[in-house]
């Protein structure tokens, strides 16, 4: 990934989508981002913490893993929205609002100008898969963004 000199954040999404099912999604899924702090693996997606500073722009986008065995030709992967947490699960309030799919593969979001250094807010992606010759599948994981200087 390129490098940040804009202290926006940039996540990416790795779908693994031949082998994605409801019960093996946070296996499937890795997470990775161009604040320097190198990728999740396959089983602690849902915790990986992304980097983020206020009043600064965040993307998500997601992507297929190309490894062998892990999707297959034709696939594709969308993320659709990004959530807070309902009520207290979602812990702080990081970013302005929820944020859908527009266009060109990516949601993005802005994060608001007041939060303190170090406030962690966990929420939810919600992206779909869509396997050649069958409809798509929706699917959510759980990561969390965390505010920098």
């Amino acid at each position: 990934l390129m490098s940040n000199t804009d202290n926006n954040t940039n996540i990416i999404l790795s779908v693994s989508s031949a082998l994605i099912n409801g019960s093996n999604v946070d296996q499937n899924v890795i997470f990775s981002d161009d604040r320097g702090d190198g990728g999740s693996s396959g089983g602690n997606s849902k915790n990986y913490i992304s980097k983020v500073n206020k009043g600064k722009k965040v993307t998500w986008t997601a992507v297929i893993n190309s490894n062998p065995g892990k999707s297959n030709p034709g696939d594709s992967v969308t993320v659709v929205a990004v959530l807070k947490k309902p009520n207290s699960l979602g812990g702080d309030d990081i970013l302005e609002k929820d944020c859908y799919y527009q266009n060109g593969n990516l949601v993005e979001g802005k994060v608001k100008g007041n939060p303190n250094e170090g406030e962690t807010e966990n929420y939810l992606i919600v992206f779909s898969v869509t396997t050649t010759g069958q409809s798509s599948t929706t699917y959510i994981i759980d990561p969390k963004l965390q505010v920098q200087k």
